[in-house]
């Protein structure tokens, strides 16, 4: 039953989940290994995010704790920035992140601020659109849709 509410959630709450920023300069952002290097999340943090968003420990399964403004967009492990999303929304917002990324710190043909504006007021609806899923990067696991 939570899932499926959480399914009909594609946005977070934003009175929970309103979105946080750790850098806003795309020198330090567009470094490489930058996300990767700030990617750590304790799991206590993530319990309490479950628990913001009422979901019991026994009906987290086909969820993961996601950042609303994503790490490679300089987006922060605040909990105002994390909440629970499904694996398969996730997978499609991954795409959206590595889009956005590319724009702003390759293509430069988005400002870092604009990408963080865009994804936190709506990730299914940014400059970059919805681009396919690179189902390559995502094996399904047992349990998964």
């Amino acid at each position: 039953m939570i899932v499926e509410l959480l399914l009909a959630l594609t946005l977070p709450n934003a009175s929970i989940t309103p979105g946080a920023v750790a850098s806003s300069d795309p020198a330090v952002v567009c470094a490489y290994g930058y996300a990767s290097a700030h990617r750590d999340v304790p799991y206590s943090v993530r319990d309490r995010i479950y628990d913001e968003y009422g979901v019991p420990r026994g009906h987290r399964a086909g969820l993961r704790i996601d950042h609303l403004i994503p790490l490679e967009t300089g987006g922060s492990n605040d909990e105002r920035n994390l909440w629970p999303q499904t694996y398969a929304e996730s997978r499609q917002k991954d795409a959206v992140e590595d889009e956005l990324h590319v724009a702003v710190c390759f293509r430069h043909t988005l400002t870092l601020a604009a990408a963080q504006a865009a994804i936190a007021r709506n990730w299914t609806s940014t400059p970059v659109g919805l681009p396919a899923i690179r189902a390559h990067y995502y094996p399904v696991r047992d349990g998964e849709r």
